[in-house]
């Protein structure tokens, strides 16, 4: 595993990432506030506070301290594990809405973080006693509380704004969230009813609304079907038992849809 670098913290999956604590045996481990026998969870608190005083230090602008928060994942969230930068910023574009583009606050983000890391190295900090402790209690409970934490569906049009909010570039945004997501889609004789295409295959149609699949019809001039409903996770589970079909999400309807290719689906089903 490659050593992190204190001036990237921002990028791939931020701050809570494997092998944090390696920055103990480095230059940066100073700046941070890091000993050499500070375990992982207390190097993992004393970064999320040095970081968090940095940028409340480096600009007052509520907005920008939100914006780099995220970029760094100095939240504890769980939506925002497994995410990178792009997927981080993305999600708090779907949830802030209109004025929070992902583009435009990735291009803040690396402007502000060279003043972030400056901050660290020129002004070196650390939390009292007494919040190094609440803070790693509060990081140990956070652990706790996502293993075996009970998965529920999320509303269809939050969905719907992920998918127009992340391109290509960010799919795992999609994907951590699919499983949870109920969908609608196309049943005759109690089969699915799939789409095969000469260029990409054959694949499952769903969408996020009960209406999604008769609108469908009616775009593509098919007769109305049988539209039944399933969770993400029990449509992936479904279609893995038949490899060869992929999953499209609102391919129409929606300014741009998001598909899994047949090899996704499989390996989504055992991933999640």
């Amino acid at each position: 595993m490659s050593m992190p670098n204190a001036m990237q913290l921002h990028k791939g999956p931020g701050v809570r990432r494997p092998g944090l604590a390696d920055l103990r045996d480095t230059a940066s481990a100073g700046p941070l506030g890091l000993d050499p026998t500070d375990d992982e969870v207390t190097v993992l608190a004393k970064v999320v506070w040095r970081i968090g005083h940095a940028i409340a230090e480096v600009t007052r602008d509520p907005r920008n301290q939100e914006v780099l928060r995220y970029a760094y994942h100095l939240p504890r969230d769980p939506e925002l594990a497994g995410l990178n930068l792009d997927g981080r910023l993305a999600l708090l574009a779907v949830r802030r809405g209109r004025g929070w583009a992902a583009n435009t606050t990735n291009k803040l983000t690396n402007r502000l973080a060279e003043k972030v890391v400056a901050h660290c190295r020129d002004r070196p900090a650390r939390p009292a006693p007494a919040e190094l402790r609440e803070l790693v209690r509060a990081e140990l409970d956070f652990r706790r509380g996502r293993i075996g934490s009970t998965a529920v569906e999320v509303p269809g049009d939050y969905f719907a704004r992920m998918i127009e909010a992340v391109n290509t570039s960010a799919p795992r945004l999609l994907e951590l969230h699919l499983p949870r997501q109920r969908l609608y889609f196309d049943t005759a004789d109690e089969r699915l009813v799939t789409v095969r295409t000469p260029a990409l295959g054959e694949y499952l149609c769903t969408f996020l609304r009960p209406d999604g699949p008769t609108e469908y019809r009616r775009a593509v001039g098919l007769p109305p079907g049988r539209v039944r409903s399933a969770t993400g996770r029990q449509v992936l589970d479904a279609l893995a038992r038949h490899p060869g079909v992929g999953l499209v999400v609102e391919p129409v309807g929606v300014s741009e849809c998001f598909h899994w290719t047949p090899e996704d689906v499989v390996r989504l089903s055992a991933e999640v």
